[in-house]
């Protein structure tokens, strides 16, 4: 389970792209949302039933919210797949 001040959970995880960005250049970098959906539905998505039209289309909207909400600046990824080569 989380803990609120747990120091293990995502230490210095804001420093991961500017110190990979020392020592490799970045090839190719690819956002992949998380911001909202990862945290609501930790621990909830074994509930939603993937032949529910209705449970199909509100985990959609979400998942196009969280998405219109980044496109505009308004919220960041929480993940990425990142390729890089290292400098020099």
């Amino acid at each position: 389970m989380f803990e609120a001040n747990d120091p293990s959970e995502a230490i210095r995880s804001a420093e991961i792209l500017p110190t990979l960005k020392l020592y490799f250049d970045i090839v190719d970098y690819k956002p992949y949302d998380g911001a909202i959906l990862h945290t609501l539905l930790s621990g909830l998505a074994g509930n939603f039933d993937e032949y529910s039209p209705a449970d199909t289309a509100l985990l959609k909207t979400i998942a196009l919210f969280e998405e219109a909400l980044e496109e505009t600046g308004a919220l960041g990824s929480d993940f990425a797949a990142i390729v890089g080569k290292p400098k020099g």
